[in-house]
């Protein structure tokens, strides 16, 4: 496995989605998000149980070409430090909340609750 190239993937593909430059939407599955590249898609999902993190690289068709864990990048996790797993993570709570639509959910909510009175004070610097 090719797990060189895969990590550059989980690197390029946090980094993008950090700078909203990748759209992320939800699938039929509960839990996954998917991004479009060049006809090929990936899907961001994670598992509990065990402690892991997974995409899937989808060909033209639609059918599963790859699938790669934390695990495949990282190694078994036996020691506190795993890069992979965080930044996989890290990009699929991206993924969910920008599928989800939670920043236009946060505007919503507050645009209707009046501001606390702290937030009325200047900052006294």
């Amino acid at each position: 496995m090719a797990s060189g190239k895969y990590w550059t993937l989980v690197r390029r593909l946090n980094a993008e989605t950090l700078r909203g430059k990748i759209t992320w939407e939800q699938t039929s599955e509960h839990g996954t998000y998917q991004a479009s590249f060049a006809g090929f898609t990936i899907i961001l999902a994670e598992d509990d149980a065990p402690r892991m993190q997974y995409m899937r690289i989808l060909n033209p068709n639609g059918e599963v070409m790859e699938v790669v864990t934390d695990e495949d990048i990282d190694g078994p996790h036996q020691s506190a430090h795993h890069p992979a797993y965080d930044m996989m993570s890290d990009t699929y709570k991206l993924a969910r909340r920008q599928a989800m639509g939670v920043e236009k959910a946060l505007d919503a909510i507050l645009g209707d609750l009046a501001p606390a009175d702290d937030e009325l004070k200047k900052p006294s610097f």
